[in-house]
């Protein structure tokens, strides 16, 4: 400071005015500006400033350590002024922090100068330990989302995985073996369902069926060969260690006898094809005859007369008490056509030879029968009913001769079983 500013220093230090509100107020209206103005610009000064400073604490790098500010020394300098009056000045060297770059300052300043920095560098310090305390509890935090990030949850250890119990292993208390069946009588060759009344355990099912054979799986038809009382259990083994798990009661079940059916057949005799069949099934109460496509019959035995050649198959059906069913079918030839031997042709000339028609087997039979002969147009011609009496080839109605022609004949009989049979053919005049 040079010898002019101390004069205007010490000047007015020593100079003292007295207050007047009335030159405020002529001021103020020499500068045309209402107080209220004044007052805005000032708090939009102060806005202004607190602004920029929020910034500056949000956005100042955080690298700073404002903590390492330190005074290192302060030395005192005596010193005289113009008037002979000894004057204190101290210097103080102060160590700032250190920057991004390293640098240090040292700095000489005045007392009042010393004041306001070291204020400043308690603000920077003041600041620094709030950035500090700032950085901790976001670290603090930090570090416990990072805890609660990499938490996992783990499941409970008593829960079963559906998809891999295999690994798990049933215990006996949890399991349950209990054999179920629908129908526990059946007759033979028929099928027994039996399943588990808790099916897909993690477990191996494995089935005695009680005549010496062992089935495994979740479900089993069975069928006994034998009739007889049988007892089914179902037992739950490890599917590893094969240990028996858990063992279900017997189930009782029945199985019923079937008939044996079967029987014979014989030619009657060599006049017609009359077939016997006879009856030789076991354990049968009733029976059924059936040759496919002609006739049904439930007689015990049966007898069928074939008037046409081929192979026949008859079927016997045979049930019991118990509702059992068994059948057997055999077949049957038949080596010629059968029509009551009866011959294609005649010649009624009074020659005494071949003079009469008449089929053969119907004098054998000894049976209550009709014949009718008709001509072209269907009317009769002739009618009997005596096997004595054949056709002589006159017209019935009034003894004329007939024509040489083909002529139709019908034969209707009641056979040994009461049944009615028909037969048919052609006869042809030849004199």
């Amino acid at each position: 400071m040079d010898n002019f500013e101390k004069n205007i220093k010490s000047a007015f230090e020593d100079f003292e005015a007295n207050y007047d509100a009335s030159h405020w107020a002529d001021l103020n209206q020499k500068l045309g500006a209402p107080k209220t103005n004044l007052f805005k610009i000032i708090g939009g000064s102060a806005a202004v400033i607190a602004i920029v400073a929020t910034a500056y604490y949000f956005y100042a790098p955080k690298n700073q350590n404002t903590d390492n500010l330190a005074v290192e020394h302060s030395t005192p300098v005596q010193h005289k002024n113009e008037n002979g009056q000894v004057e204190n000045e101290t210097t103080i060297q102060e160590t700032t922090s250190e920057v991004n770059s390293g640098e240090e300052t040292n700095t000489k300043v005045t007392d009042h100068q010393t004041t306001t920095e070291l204020n400043q560098n308690q603000n920077s310090s003041d600041y620094s330990s709030s950035e500090m305390n700032h950085n901790n509890t976001n670290n603090t935090n930090n570090q416990q989302n990072n805890t609660i990030h990499n938490l996992t949850i783990n499941p409970e250890p008593n829960v079963v995985d559906q998809q891999n119990t295999q690994k798990v292993g049933l215990k006996p208390e949890q399991a349950v073996a209990v054999v179920i069946c629908e129908n526990t009588t059946q007759c033979q060759n028929e099928t027994f369902e039996f399943r588990p009344s808790v099916p897909k355990q993690n477990a191996k099912y494995v089935w005695d069926m009680g005549d010496g054979k062992t089935l495994t799986g979740g479900f089993v038809d069975y069928e006994y060969n034998k009739a007889g009382t049988y007892f089914v259990t179902l037992t739950l083994r490890d599917f590893k260690t094969n240990e028996v798990i858990k063992s279900s009661e017997a189930l009782e079940v029945t199985v019923y006898p079937t008939p044996q059916p079967n029987f014979s057949f014989e030619y009657e005799n060599n006049i017609s094809p009359l077939v016997k069949f006879n009856n030789e099934s076991e354990n049968a109460t009733q029976f059924s005859w059936d040759i496919i496509g002609v006739t049904k019959s439930n007689a015990e035995n049966f007898e069928f007369t074939f008037k046409q050649k081929g192979e026949y198959a008859v079927r016997l059906t045979c049930s019991n008490e118990n509702g059992c069913k068994g059948s057997v079918t055999k077949t049957v030839t038949i080596e010629k056509d059968y029509n009551l031997l009866a011959p294609n042709a005649f010649s009624p000339n009074g020659d005494n030879l071949n003079d009469y028609f008449i089929p053969k087997a119907l004098p054998l039979l000894n049976v209550p029968f009709t014949m009718v002969i008709y001509d072209r147009k269907g009317q009769l011609v002739y009618q009997t009913t005596d096997a004595n009496k054949p056709w002589d080839g006159l017209y019935t109605k009034d003894g004329i001769p007939a024509p040489d022609d083909v002529y139709i004949w019908v034969v209707q009989l009641t056979n040994d079983k009461g049944e009615l049979e028909t037969f048919q053919g052609q006869i042809t005049i030849a004199r």
